[in-house]
């Protein structure tokens, strides 16, 4: 019977090839999450800015559609932080 038991320090040396290896596979999603979720919520601020304005501002279903596509992080922190009520 073959054991598949790791020791202490084989464990702590696959889990740490393992999460290396899903960071580096996962680069180029980060980099769009953050540049999406900063988009999204500069957008939100500049919407933000137009209704104190008074001036025709960006419409909610582009709002939303920037969301869906992965800045629902962004949009949060900015109905957060730039107290937006709908």
């Amino acid at each position: 019977m073959i054991s598949t038991h790791l020791g202490r320090d084989e464990g702590a040396l696959a889990l740490l090839f393992l999460s290396r290896k899903m960071v580096e596979g996962c680069e180029e999603l980060l980099t769009y999450l953050i540049i999406i979720n900063s988009i999204t919520f500069f957008i939100m601020a500049i919407d933000k800015r137009k209704a104190i304005n008074k001036k025709w501002r960006i419409p909610e279903r582009r709002i939303w559609l920037i969301a869906i596509i992965g800045g629902a992080f962004g949009a949060t922190i900015a109905y957060d932080k730039l107290r937006i009520c709908t």
